[in-house]
């Protein structure tokens, strides 16, 4: 099987006379069939990411005193807000089995705009938590971004495909952390933040009601979901109070200091996400052509298990190095900056690559019901982002005594580290593909 070409970024693919499917991402071909449904996939993903996340960057600091909240419901609007985007993530696989990704993809898109129009007229606690949940809708939208880009996109390359979609979409998140804090600093500097105080592809059968329960109580389904609620909802989880902690240990940062080195986290997802699908996809084509008769398909799929199970164990280890050196009650003081960035940026590369990694298998487990497969392993992201986020919310210190309680970051971390090491280990033994399931393909 022929690699990687740098002419396959910029001219028409070759395609699979079988089923239709392109065997290479032209990603700078944009007028291109299989090139045009890439763009689009991955940039309203990275729009809706955008506006998903456009909160957190300025709720430690402006939202919360414009709005007087507590600590406690800055980090409960958090937690909603991954609540809606769970159970729209569930709904969001079967409606695209039914319906085709494109028209569910640009449904949430339209309805995930409304609240977002309306978030300048929140006026207290109770307002943000109801236009995050709605915003939620918005983080749905990866579900019909993954499978539409699988529906389109050959085995040899469909990890490569999904990886750098999700990679470029979830880098939204890094964007939002340097745009939402420059309009807020353009405005201030403009004069105008006192006029906005006064304000305030593929065919598809539908799957049958036996199918959807076969797949969904798989436990090849099953390991997917644990897998990536622990990469994806970890990230998730830190994304949210990343800002938060930086400005907590490093007051000196700012909110704008703070916010933009945060952004790092989201915008590693142009590479590491990509990366994790990448590696999958050569693991995968290990074997093929003169080495076919010595690695069968299946065989093959658990090199992308094995990629998996290491992401999400080196992931988690590195969350528990990052917590037990930024445990401030370990230490005795507070950890270097540079020290603290290095480490969040290690933990972010394992985690994102795990997220690269799980979405490169998908495709392969129960291919007839790739909508359930995709829409559950992404709600289980979710799920995982909200356990964390209550972990991050719950963990509590005494700074000194009498002092109020405030969130034990180190403590969080650790825990959480311990949590994706001991998932990613108890599945690591599930066959990537059910016994009964002819190819994989």
């Amino acid at each position: 099987m022929a690699g990687f070409r740098l002419a396959d970024l910029y001219r028409a693919p070759d395609v699979n006379p079988i089923n239709q499917k392109a065997r290479a991402i032209p990603v700078l071909n944009p007028i291109d069939p299989y090139g045009r449904v890439f763009f689009f996939s991955w940039f309203g993903f990275m729009v809706a990411f955008w506006a998903w996340y456009a909160f957190p960057p300025l709720l430690t600091v402006t939202i919360k005193h414009d709005l007087n909240l507590s600590t406690a419901q800055v980090a409960n609007s958090n937690i909603v807000s991954l609540v809606a985007t769970l159970v729209i993530r569930i709904v969001s696989g079967p409606l695209c089995d039914y319906f085709g990704p494109r028209r569910v993809f640009g449904g949430m898109l339209l309805v995930g705009a409304i609240p977002t129009g309306l978030a300048p007229l929140i006026k207290d606690a109770t307002g943000l938590y109801l236009i995050r949940f709605f915003m939620g809708i918005l983080g749905g939208s990866f579900v019909p971004c993954q499978v539409w880009t699988t529906a389109f996109f050959d085995k040899n390359v469909v990890g490569s495909a999904n990886a750098l979609a999700g990679g470029f979409g979830n880098a939204g998140g890094g964007i939002t952390y340097f745009i939402m804090p420059a309009v807020f600093d353009s405005l201030i500097g403009s004069g105008s933040y006192k006029m906005l105080a006064t304000a305030n592809g593929e065919v598809v059968q539908d799957p049958n009601m036996s199918e959807v329960l076969k797949v969904t109580f798989s436990l090849q389904t099953f390991a997917l979901m644990l897998t990536y609620m622990c990469s994806f909802g970890g990230e998730l989880a830190i994304n949210a109070v990343l800002s938060s902690y930086y400005l907590y240990n490093f007051p000196q940062l700012g909110q704008t200091g703070a916010t933009r080195w945060a952004a790092m986290f989201g915008f590693l997802n142009f590479v590491t996400r990509p990366s994790g699908g990448a590696v999958a996809d050569a693991l995968y084509r290990m074997g093929s052509g003169v080495g076919q008769s010595r690695f069968k398909h299946h065989h093959r799929l658990w090199f992308k298990r094995h990629w998996i199970t290491m992401c999400g164990i080196l992931g988690g280890g590195a969350l528990v190095l990052v917590g037990k050196v930024i445990d401030p009650q370990r230490t005795g003081h507070p950890p270097s900056e540079a020290v603290t960035f290095v480490l969040i940026a290690l933990s972010a590369v394992f985690l994102e690559a795990g997220n690269g990694a799980n979405f490169a298998l998908v495709p392969h487990v129960h291919p007839q019901a790739n909508g359930i497969v995709s829409g559950l392993t992404g709600a289980a992201g979710n799920l995982g982002g909200v356990i964390f986020s209550i972990i991050f919310r719950f963990v509590t210190h005494k700074p000194a005594p009498g002092a109020p309680s405030a969130p034990n970051y180190g403590k969080s971390f650790w825990i959480i580290g311990v949590i994706h090491i001991v998932a990613n280990a108890a599945v690591s033994w599930v066959k990537p593909i059910p016994k009964d399931q002819i190819g994989g393909h």
